[in-house]
């Protein structure tokens, strides 16, 4: 008995190291307009029309008075299908802005994010997809965001991707549409480097030698 307490006791101490990678780590992910106003967005498509999502200019309909003003939170800011003047966006249309991530060298089921939009004008439920794996959250509004909207599922090894398929309703005297979006917590556990699972192999060995090495002198 006392040679399978030591055996234990070896693989428990070379076993700290592993630990470390238990702990959740950050991912990277990419809010809304992280470029100059004008230009377009590196980390994110959108279509209809060509893909490249625009970054609405302050002091240009509807970033005038109608959408939350870019410079109310700095890490994000809104983006759209179209350069310039949006007053012409299609009328009850919907159009998909998509970003992605990498989890390489992540744990993909322990993957998760927060996340928060304005929007112009809705994202009705399952409009939101991970991975083509709908994300139970619906909102409309474009002068304010919404709450902080959990996503911990879907997850995939290697590259992820994220949709929004927003409503662009009728509307009377210029129909804009755009979106904007923030994460916060985004973080997984690390997949064990191969030098931890060799450490992990030999401390499994050294524990069975040792347990039978003390069976065979009692």
């Amino acid at each position: 008995m006392r040679g399978l307490l030591l055996s234990v006791s070896v693989v428990a101490w070379l076993l700290v190291p592993l630990r470390a990678d238990a702990v959740p780590i950050p991912f990277t992910m990419y809010n809304t307009g992280l470029a100059a106003e004008g230009s377009t967005d590196p980390n994110w498509t959108v279509s209809p029309p060509g893909g490249a999502a625009f970054i609405p200019v302050t002091g240009i309909y509807p970033l005038t008075v109608p959408w939350l003003s870019n410079a109310s939170s700095p890490p994000s800011k809104w983006i759209q299908p179209n350069n310039g003047d949006q007053t012409n966006d299609p009328q009850n249309a919907f159009f998909t802005f998509t970003t992605t991530f990498d989890l390489t060298g992540y744990n993909a089921a322990t993957a998760a994010f927060e996340f928060r939009v304005s929007v112009d004008n809705v994202l009705n439920p399952g409009s939101v997809q991970l991975n083509g794996n709908p994300v139970a959250f619906s909102f409309a509004g474009f002068g304010a965001f919404s709450a902080w909207v959990p996503v911990n599922s879907g997850f995939v090894p290697g590259m992820n991707t994220l949709t929004f398929r927003v409503l662009n309703q009728g509307g009377v005297g210029g129909n804009p549409t755009g979106l904007r979006v923030e994460f916060r917590n985004a973080l997984a556990e690390a997949v064990p480097e191969p030098a931890t699972l060799a450490l992990f192999g030999a401390a499994c060995a050294a524990g069975a030698i040792a347990y039978r090495r003390r069976r065979k002198t009692t």
